[in-house]
């Protein structure tokens, strides 16, 4: 997302004081390495919580976190993203209104699953 003028996941760790930028250099040479995503390499390393990861990319992004226990799904909207696609990317669409699909995803930073999801569902 740098392209579009907005900071990545980790800048946005450093700017926050959540991680230093040596943590972070650590955290992406380990993204590198293993092909994990920075976000689980963070929590696998002890920098962070997945909770707190959570906590800070709702609070940084302004949207909500969703609790999908007991969320109710209607089949028609679960069939609108292939399973593999799904899984893929971490996302679970919860609705559509009109011709706007709205997902609960791990990463929503990743824009490649965004423009992957909006190429398959128009």
């Amino acid at each position: 997302m740098a392209k579009r003028g907005k900071k990545s996941l980790g800048e946005s760790l450093v700017e926050e004081g959540i991680i230093t930028s040596e943590q972070l250099k650590q955290a992406k040479l380990e993204e590198k390495s293993s092909g994990k995503r920075l976000r689980k390499i963070l929590v696998k390393i002890g920098l962070m919580t997945e909770e707190d990861l959570v906590f800070f990319l709702s609070n940084k992004l302004g949207l909500p976190r969703i609790e999908l226990s007991g969320y109710l799904i209607d089949s028609k909207t679960i069939e609108l993203i292939p399973e593999n696609l799904a899984r893929k990317h971490e996302l679970v669409p919860l609705f559509k209104i009109g011709n706007r699909l709205t997902c609960a995803m791990v990463d929503p930073w990743n824009v490649f699953a965004l423009d992957e999801i909006r190429m398959k569902t128009g």
